[in-house]
């Protein structure tokens, strides 16, 4: 049930639709780089490698569980991407990662793992942040004896600290596709248009100002829904990005805009939507 709202949120915001090449064209560009361990706790690749595979391993599966999604596209640093590709920034760090082992007729351990997320927009300022802790408790025949000095990545990912993590990291996404909903339902309608003066492009006065973080300068893409009817009399609203707007001033609650640019054809009326732009 809480996946499903999640991902109805997410859907209605963005106004997704079935078609995979569609949910392509309007996917939200995530990039999620390598986490970062402060918790010291020591894991060698292989026995061979002594580099740390926690960061490699704990951004990969954080990024997996947002793949589900067709409402996003997830880069890793590896890929070749451009900034007009990012639209949100997720970095995860690991901060504590603790190992408890008690044996009571056998052999337990106690993994707790407590990561910390940090959203940024696609230009690099803070969105928000969020923190996860868990505590696994399980009996662990498959070690006689808990590894000495440190764990190898095939030891550690049978054992109930990677357990905690990835409890951790599930939670996470769960947050960050919550916070990424709140941000996006800034979205606002032009109200009222203003001519100008004769040689001067028209203003447009929209319902969204300071109160739900606008600034000035900041850019909006202009969208407008079309039906488009379908079989058996069915109807599906179809958005296209006509224009990107600028603030050229604003109040609490609303803003005044001026055309940057505008598609081939189009022109912007009353009741066409609009979105900060992430990038």
């Amino acid at each position: 049930m809480k996946k499903a709202k999640l991902l109805g949120a997410l859907s209605a915001l963005l106004l997704l639709y079935t078609s995979e090449a569609w949910a392509s064209q309007w996917a939200i560009g995530v990039l999620v780089p390598k986490a970062e361990n402060q918790s010291g706790f020591p894991v060698w690749r292989n026995r061979f490698d002594p580099s740390d595979p926690l960061p490699t391993e704990t951004a990969e599966t954080f990024a997996t569980l947002l793949r589900r999604f067709p409402s996003l596209e997830v880069y890793s640093p590896e890929s070749k991407t451009t900034s007009d590709e990012v639209d949100l920034t997720a970095e995860l760090t690991l901060h504590e990662l603790r190992r408890i082992k008690s044996d009571v007729l056998g052999s337990q351990m106690k993994g707790r793992a407590l990561v910390r997320l940090v959203a940024y927009d696609g230009r690099g300022n803070f969105l928000f942040s969020r923190v996860a802790e868990r505590q696994i408790d399980r009996w662990t025949p498959e070690f006689k004896a808990e590894p000495q000095g440190h764990f190898t990545w095939d030891e550690f990912e049978r054992s109930p600290y990677w357990a905690a993590c990835k409890v951790t990291i599930e939670e996470l996404c769960d947050l960050f596709l919550n916070g990424a909903s709140e941000m996006l339902e800034l979205e606002g309608r032009i109200v009222r248009i203003m001519p100008q003066e004769s040689g001067r492009g028209d203003r447009y006065l929209v319902n969204i100002g300071m109160a739900k973080g606008l600034r000035e300068k900041d850019k909006l893409d202009a969208y407008r829904v079309q039906e488009i009817y379908a079989k058996e009399g069915t109807t599906v609203k179809i958005p296209s990005r006509i224009a990107v707007v600028e603030v050229v001033s604003l109040s609490e609650d609303w803003a005044i805009v001026e055309a940057v640019s505008v598609a081939d054809g189009e022109s912007l009326a009353v009741s066409d939507i609009v979105r900060p732009r992430l990038r």
